[in-house]
């Protein structure tokens, strides 16, 4: 009966540890979605683009709708959406981003993707740290290691697990 008890305890006690993380991990996301679409933001006004050119107009479009779903993104979600949404849609979503970008100057560009990629790995780190799959994973890395070490190894991971494709997930934020 003790060990009963004990597990009982242990069970509520990982749940709010859980939930915590959850809370902490997702403003941390959405703070960092938030520098990205400032930085953007700032790249425009300092360079003295002009932000009607449709790449600014996207490329906050698609961080918006990042930010506004990161609560609602799953990993199981993700994987589910990934196997079974059309590759048409994909691919036209990509092309729609491509075609936009392909208008700005080569610096704009390389900015654009820069940010795109990095706020689609943020948010496929953030699912995969949110997850009770991968929680234990988590805590045994940060046993083991430093904990800048543990998201440089979830991000090779992920990376090597999941050919990122950014218009993959910027679909399933839209959907």
């Amino acid at each position: 009966m003790n060990i009963i008890l004990d597990t009982l305890i242990a069970f509520i006690v990982l749940v709010f540890a859980w939930r915590c993380w959850k809370k902490t991990a997702r403003a941390m996301v959405r703070d960092r979605l938030f520098d990205l679409r400032d930085e953007l933001r700032n790249y425009y006004v300092d360079n003295g683009i002009d932000m009607n050119d449709g790449a600014y107009a996207k490329t906050r479009e698609r961080l918006n709708n990042l930010l506004r779903y990161t609560k609602d993104m799953r990993m199981i979600g993700y994987i589910y959406f990934s196997a079974h949404v059309e590759k048409g849609m994909v691919d036209a979503t990509a092309a729609e981003f491509d075609a936009v970008i392909q208008k700005c100057d080569s610096k704009t560009a390389e900015l654009i993707r820069r940010i795109r990629r990095q706020s689609c790995e943020m948010i496929l780190l953030y699912m995969a740290a949110t997850s009770l799959g991968f929680i234990s994973a988590v805590t045994l890395l940060f046993i083991c290691f430093l904990p800048s070490r543990i998201i440089e190894a979830l991000k090779r991971c992920l990376r090597s697990v999941f050919d990122l494709k950014p218009a993959t997930l910027e679909c399933a934020a839209m959907c």
